[in-house]
């Protein structure tokens, strides 16, 4: 487990990293900051996917690009068009330029460990691990050999699994889930916050629509969709927007007075054009077993 490479000893010759997401990311960055040089690291890549630049990724930074991410959407005319735009305006990153992802966690990077982690060159696309033995990794398109002085780091675990929506709030029960796009914790603030409301279930559900955890990119257009038309719930009502800006988790909170109106008006503005074009793509697909038609 990835846990295990903070005890590592010079017993290991070579290291496989199984895994491509956020933890096996993070496994190889961890293996090139003590020291291994990169042609010891083998990584095994089941599919590509998106990231996200963690620098366009603070609070601050998500408030002011938020305009550029519905003018990029407006001028999309095709869900694989709008992240073209989104990856030539640095809101979306990926490990190799000449791969086309085929996957979408909410993974976030910086641009140096991405420079980083290009610095592995002996990279297995052939699918998921099936079995590894003695003297092969074997693969579902593939074999390719190991040995016993490699150590395998297990970097697979689905962490955020992909469940259907829920009700958030239903009688006792209280579902947490995302309602605000990959950001979990300002999400759970906000239901926390909607729970204190004197108010019927079905009035906080109208606050709270849930969102899927993202696989494949096109899942990241609904995320949007939910997330614009929650945030303009939470908007109809004066009191509600005082309380979230004066909330640390909220982007806006971070913002100087004039600014924070400034920004507000400008995405009210593209608002609704924004939410068309996303109804429009999501018209426009079906979502086919996890693959992007």
């Amino acid at each position: 487990p990835i846990n295990a490479l903070a005890d590592l000893d010079d017993r290991w010759e070579r290291f496989v990293v199984v895994g491509a997401g956020k933890t096996g990311m993070d496994a190889v960055l961890e293996l090139l900051r003590v020291g291994v040089e990169p042609d010891r690291v083998r990584w095994v890549i089941p599919n590509d996917a998106w990231f996200l630049d963690r620098g366009n990724f603070s609070p601050v930074r998500i408030a002011r690009d938020m305009p550029l991410v519905m003018k990029l959407l407006i001028e999309a005319r095709n869900p694989h068009d709008a992240l073209n735009l989104f990856e030539a305006s640095g809101q979306l990153l990926r490990l190799d330029t000449n791969i086309r992802p085929t996957m979408y966690r909410c993974a976030t990077v910086n641009r140096e460990e991405l420079t980083q982690l290009r610095r592995i060159t002996d990279v297995i696309r052939l699918g998921r691990v099936e079995r590894i033995s003695k003297n092969g990794i074997e693969l579902e398109r593939g074999t390719v050999g190991t040995d016993a002085r490699t150590l395998h780091v297990d970097c697979t675990a689905n962490g955020l699994v992909r469940r259907p929506p829920k009700t958030v709030f239903d009688g006792k029960l209280i579902t947490i889930q995302p309602i605000f796009y990959c950001q979990p914790l300002f999400s759970a603030a906000l239901i926390g916050l909607a729970e204190t409301f004197d108010k019927p279930d079905a009035f906080k559900n109208l606050l709270c629509r849930p969102i899927a955890y993202p696989d494949v990119p096109y899942d990241m257009f609904p995320m949007l969709r939910v997330s614009i038309e929650n945030m303009r719930e939470w908007g109809r009502d004066f009191g509600r927007v005082r309380t979230l800006t004066n909330m640390r988790l909220c982007f806006f909170h971070h913002f100087p007075f004039l600014e924070l109106v400034r920004h507000v008006a400008h995405s009210l503005w593209l608002r609704s054009r924004t939410l068309e074009k996303l109804k429009a793509f999501e018209d426009d697909h079906i979502r086919p077993g996890g693959v992007e038609r």
